[in-house]
C-alpha cells in the first residue's frame, strides 16, 4: 500500500466516523491520491473531507479536484431526477418496486449526497415486468438487453434505468433457489426513505445485505470492486449492527448459502481500515486475509478502473464445485445471451448466430493474443493469485458445521 493509498483510506475513516483529520502527511502526492480517489469512486466523498486541509493541497491539483467534484455532484443531480421521475411513473400506477444500491445504499452513509451513484437500479416482481416495459416506452425510454437474464436497460437522454427481475449474483443449483425464496417478497416489504432528493422505496435491511453481498462478491470475481463497495458493506453495518434480523433471519440463511465467511470477511475489513462496528455476531477473519483483499481492491480499482486486463476468475474460484461440461455450458450461454445484445440483427436473423458466434470467438482470442484482453481459459499469475485469496472465503460452499 503507497502512502497516498493509506492517507486516502485515512480520509475515508474520518469521513465514516465523522472525525476531524489529526495528522496530515507533508510527502504526500495529491495528484496521485486524487486519481487513486476517483479510480476507487470515492472522490466527492474524499474531497469533501479535505475542506479542512485546503491549504495543505497544492492549488492548481485542488482547483482541478473542486472542478470535477462540482461536475460529479451534477451528474448526481440528473441522475437523482431520473430516479424521481421512474419514482412517480411507478408509484402513480401502482406499481410495487424498490430502488436498490444507488440512493439505497447512500442512506446509510453519513453524509447521502457525497456516495458516489452510477444509473438507477430497482428492483421489480417478475409478473409486472411487461407491464412497467410498456409504461417506460410511453414515456419516451428506448429498451435494450432485453435477453439478460436479470434485468432489462431503459435510457433516454440524461436518463439511465436498470429494472432488475431478479438479483444479479445469484448462482446456478440449489443454492440460487435458495436465494431466490429468501428474496422473493423483498419488492412487497419495502420501507420509504428521503435523503434529500425525493422519497423512494427501498428494500428492508436483511434484503438490502444480500443484494449488497451478491452484488459485491459478483464483481470483486470479475473486475473487481472499489473502495466504494466496501463502504457500502461499512456503512449499512453501522446503522444496522443491533438490529435483531442478523442474528435471527440473517446469519442462518447466510450460513445456509455459502456467504457467511464472506460476509464476516467484508465486516472486519471495514472495521480494519474504516473503524466501522465489529458487532458481537462477527467471526474474526485472518489479518493477513483482510489485507490480501484489500490490497486486491487498490490494485484494480473500482470495477477494474486500473486494471483493464483483469480476468475474470469465478470460474477458479471453489471451481470443485463446478464441472467441466457446466463451465463450458455457462460459457455458452453467456455467448448466446450477449450476442443477442450486442448484436440486435441477430434476434431478427437467427440465420446468422452461428457465424457472429464464430467471429466473436476468434476475436477474443486475437485479442487475447495481443494482450488486449485477458483469458478466461488460462488464468494469469495474478488471477491465480486472486483466486488463491478468495477460496479461503469458501463463497457459496456449505459446511456441516455452519
Amino acid at each position: 500500500m503507497t502512502k497516498e493509498q493509506s492517507f486516502l483510506i485515512e480520509l475515508i475513516r474520518t469521513a465514516v466516523n465523522n472525525e476531524k483529520l489529526v495528522c496530515v502527511p507533508g510527502d504526500i502526492n495529491w495528484k496521485e491520491l486524487a486519481t487513486e480517489a476517483h479510480a476507487q469512486a470515492v472522490a466527492l466523498l474524499v474531497f469533501d473531507q479535505t475542506s479542512s486541509i485546503k491549504d495543505k493541497i497544492p492549488k492548481d491539483i485542488y482547483d482541478k479536484w473542486l472542478g470535477f467534484s462540482l461536475g460529479l455532484m451534477n451528474k448526481y443531480s440528473r441522475i437523482t431526477k431520473s430516479q424521481q421521475e421512474l419514482v412517480g411513473l411507478l408509484e402513480k400506477e401502482n406499481l410495487p418496486y424498490c430502488i436498490i444500491k444507488g440512493e439505497s445504499a447512500a442512506a446509510y452513509y453519513p453524509n447521502p449526497s457525497l456516495r458516489a451513484l452510477g444509473d438507477v437500479d430497482f428492483l421489480i416482481n417478475p409478473t409486472h415486468k411487461e407491464k412497467i416495459k410498456t409504461l417506460l416506452i410511453e414515456n419516451g425510454f428506448e429498451a435494450s438487453y432485453e435477453n439478460h437474464p436479470c434485468h432489462i436497460v431503459f435510457t433516454k437522454p440524461n436518463s439511465h434505468l436498470e429494472m432488475h427481475f431478479e438479483v444479479a449474483g445469484i448462482p446456478e443449483g440449489d443454492t440460487g433457489d435458495r436465494i431466490r425464496k429468501f428474496m422473493k417478497d423483498a419488492v412487497d416489504n419495502t420501507v420509504v426513505k428521503d435523503i434529500g432528493s425525493g422519497r423512494f422505496r427501498t428494500v428492508e435491511g436483511k434484503y438490502h445485505a444480500v443484494i449488497l453481498l451478491l452484488h459485491m462478491q459478483h464483481h470483486i470475481l470479475g473486475e473487481g470492486i472499489g473502495l466504494r463497495h466496501l463502504l457500502d458493506w461499512g456503512n449499512f453495518v453501522n446503522k444496522t449492527a443491533n438490529e435483531p434480523f442478523w442474528e435471527e433471519e440473517l446469519i442462518p440463511f447466510l450460513k445456509s448459502i455459502g456467504l457467511y465467511t464472506y460476509m464476516n470477511a467484508m465486516t472486519c475489513i471495514c472495521n480494519k481500515y474504516f473503524a466501522t462496528q465489529l458487532p458481537t455476531w462477527t467471526v474474526k477473519v485472518e489479518e493477513n486475509i483482510c489485507s490480501q483483499i484489500m490490497g486486491d481492491i487498490l490494485q484494480g480499482g473500482n470495477f477494474g478502473k486500473k486494471d483493464k486486463l483483469r480476468g475474470r476468475i469465478a470460474d477458479g474460484v471453489s471451481s470443485k464445485k463446478q464441472s467441466k461440461m457446466e463451465k463450458i455450458r455457462s460459457l455458452y450461454n453467456t455467448l448466446v445471451i450477449s450476442t443477442k445484445d450486442v448484436y440486435p440483427i441477430t434476434r431478427k436473423y437467427k440465420i446468422l448466430c452461428p457465424f457472429v458466434y464464430l467471429y466473436r470467438i476468434v476475436r477474443y482470442f486475437l485479442l487475447v493474443g495481443f494482450r488486449k484482453k485477458a483469458s478466461i481459459i488460462n488464468p494469469s499469475e495474478d488471477d491465480k493469485k486472486r483466486i488463491s485469496i478468495y477460496n479461503k472465503l469458501r463463497i457459496f460452499e456449505v459446511t456441516e458445521n455452519e
